[in-house]
């Protein structure tokens, strides 16, 4: 089945289409625009972007392939998720996938899902028109002969009237220019200066003084380390700490849940299975993963079949 033909008739139709676990293609209204630089004229559109963040299966994708391709819906839901196995392989390889008539994926240097959309117009009420090249169109002004006599330009009286005032006018001109380019030198170099000193060290708390570039307050000497305090374990949200050089780390997005139950739930069960779960907020939606250390990438695929054998089956790495 070619679900990337399906893709493009259900652009036309709808503002959203989903691709289960990757996220989905939204379409937003362009306006018309004209490019006078590229020569270009745009008419109005739809823009195509890609919002990761929605990997919710809607079902619309599969029930289209199975009414194009004449196919139960069992088989075409498994098409669509070969189709983005074949995409999400493509990403791991750091490849670029093509989705013909949509655009392409990629991830950067720093692992974040990217989408080029192509130049195709999904409006339905302009009918598809692309975009359309234009030049400008030179014309060059008629010959009038010289000796006709009515077509002499005439004088400006405005003009003539303003050459002449400043002709008469020439040396008081002159003369007040000097005047004032030597009041500027004058004040320029004879004003009076500020106090340097008193500036300098003006309103400057005596805890700032004699304290290094750089340095927010004096050193303390000999203070001891703060005690350690019986904390209760929280949920880490916060910046991770000093690794050895051979170690980076992981983080396992399980899922984003709208209920705070579900979210306390998956943050307990993975403290309780020994894992360093996470929380942030995507929008309305609260994402809860797992962070951890590692130094091969077989811990990596590890802790992957874990959390998706204990917490969820759809668990994904989000950065490493």
């Amino acid at each position: 089945m070619d679900i990337s033909a399906c893709i493009a008739e259900l652009l036309y139709e709808q503002n959203s289409v989903g691709l289960p676990g990757l996220g989905a293609i939204t379409c937003s209204y362009k306006p018309a625009a004209i490019d006078h630089v590229q020569g270009k004229i745009s008419p109005p559109a739809k823009e195509l972007t890609f919002d990761k963040n929605l990997v919710l299966d809607d079902g619309l994708l599969a029930q289209t392939a199975a009414r194009r391709f004449n196919a139960s819906l069992s088989d075409a839901t498994a098409a669509v998720s070969d189709f983005t196995a074949q995409i999400q392989a493509a990403l791991d390889r750091r490849e670029m996938f093509t989705i013909p008539g949509a655009g392409r994926l990629y991830k950067d240097f720093e692992q974040n899902l990217q989408f080029l959309s192509d130049e195709v117009n999904y409006n339905p009420d302009t009918h598809g028109l692309p975009i359309l090249q234009h030049y400008p169109t030179l014309r060059r002004r008629p010959e009038t002969p010289a000796s006709d006599p009515a077509a002499a330009p005439a004088g400006d009286p405005i003009s003539a009237t303003l050459a002449g005032w400043l002709q008469r006018n020439l040396l008081w001109l002159t003369l007040a220019t000097v005047v004032v380019i030597s009041g500027t030198i004058y004040g320029l170099k004879f004003a009076p200066k500020p106090n340097k000193e008193i500036a300098d060290t003006q309103d400057i708390p005596a805890d700032f003084l004699n304290v290094k570039p750089g340095q927010t307050e004096p050193p303390a000497e000999n203070t001891p380390p703060p005690a350690d305090e019986d904390d209760e374990p929280v949920v880490n949200d916060t910046e991770a700490p000093t690794l050895p050089p051979d170690q980076k780390v992981c983080s396992i997005r399980i899922g984003r849940f709208g209920n705070a139950d579900n979210v306390k739930r998956l943050v307990r069960q993975a403290q309780e299975l020994g894992m360093n779960p996470y929380t942030k907020k995507v929008g309305s939606l609260t994402e809860v993963g797992i962070t951890f250390p590692y130094t091969e990438e077989r811990e990596i695929k590890e802790m992957l079949a874990a959390a998706r054998k204990s917490l969820a089956k759809d668990a994904v790495v989000e950065s490493k």
